[in-house]
């Protein structure tokens, strides 16, 4: 993605992310290598294969894979079901997280309640301290913090100190891992001008992970392609298309699609594509296909996220499709039923 235009990265074909193909598990085979002299980092482990027991409590490793395969959805177009922080976006990219106002994007409970601490007067009878407790560890916000009480005088520091642990120092180095997976796939590579990471935003970054949430549901059904349910090569002048959506068995899912409410739909765009999101170029990205799913009428709706295909049997009328998806996106959990 990042070695083309973006308008010309997202022209190119969706691929799924597969670990045999080459070019996908050479990235992941290499993301240790230091053939880069900016991408030396001592702070990050020795390599390891995905075999590794190792017993260390470090997890640099599993966050830099992480990093990895973040890239590579960008690369081949692949929508995660991610829900991270803004703020782990704007860091990707670079961007220097510091005081309230960058907290409250990604924790606006945290900042609301260090907003009234700043309005609130005599905070010393709070008997707070520059002092952090995270499980059973206690992590200075300053030098000698836990023995620093928090007063009327102190307490924007404590705000400002309180916020930069939050968004940068106790993650730390799980971020850098991250962040380092992530540039193996996605970083400025020498002989290339521009580094695209510099023309998104970090709203941008996260459509692009994650998919646009807004969904236009009306302009599925014009870009839906058809296979399976007409001879098209009966007459050559004809269009597949067109010929398929004259078929009733189409003209029932379309019905039965228009009397769903918002999240039948959602849970239909997810039970055929694996996501609920849509690319960031919208519903035409998806290439969603309708596949005839042949004539027996007592076998549910199927589906190959992969392709982003429904298998959708000859239902011989309205009645019978209907209660057939329906039931389908009642019980569909994952690769199965539940």
């Amino acid at each position: 993605l990042f070695r083309h235009p973006l308008s010309h990265a997202h022209a190119r074909t969706r691929k799924q992310i597969d670990p045999t193909r080459p070019a996908d598990m050479s990235i992941i085979q290499n993301i240790s290598s230091d053939d880069d002299d900016d991408d030396k980092d001592a702070s990050m482990p020795q390599r390891k294969t995905f075999e590794s027991d190792d017993d260390d409590d470090d997890d640099s490793w599993t966050y830099m894979v992480l990093g990895v395969i973040i890239g590579l959805a960008i690369y081949n177009q692949v929508i995660l079901d991610v829900r991270f922080p803004l703020a782990v976006y704007s860091k990707l990219l670079g961007k220097k997280l510091k005081g309230l106002k960058d907290l409250k994007q990604s924790f606006p409970e945290l900042a609301k309640g260090l907003q009234t601490l700043l309005d609130t007067q005599n905070v010393q009878e709070l008997g707070l301290n520059f002092e952090v407790t995270r499980g059973s560890k206690n992590f200075a916000l300053i030098e000698g913090g836990g023995s620093v009480l928090v007063t009327d005088e102190n307490k924007q520091q404590f705000v400002d100190k309180y916020a930069d642990w939050v968004l940068n120092k106790s993650v730390e180095r799980q971020f850098n891992a991250l962040k380092r997976g992530f540039l193996r796939v996605c970083g400025k590579r020498e002989g290339y001008r521009a580094h695209a990471l510099a023309l998104v935003s970090a709203d941008e970054l996260e459509k692009l992970i994650c998919g646009s949430p807004v969904l236009d549901f009306n302009a599925l059904q014009d870009s839906v392609r058809y296979v399976g349910f007409s001879n098209a090569s009966n007459d050559s002048t004809s269009d597949e298309n067109e010929l398929a959506r004259e078929k009733d068995v189409v003209k029932y899912f379309w019905q039965c699609f228009n009397t769903f409410t918002y999240e039948q739909k959602k849970k239909l765009l997810k039970f055929v594509t694996g996501s609920d999101r849509l690319p960031i170029r919208g519903v035409s990205e998806l290439n969603m296909v309708v596949q005839s799913g042949g004539d027996n009428p007592s076998n549910l709706p199927s589906a190959h996220t992969c392709f982003n295909t429904l298998i959708l049997p000859r239902y011989r009328t309205y009645e019978q499709l209907c209660s057939k998806l329906l039931k389908t996106l009642e019980f569909a959990e994952g690769f199965g039923l539940n």
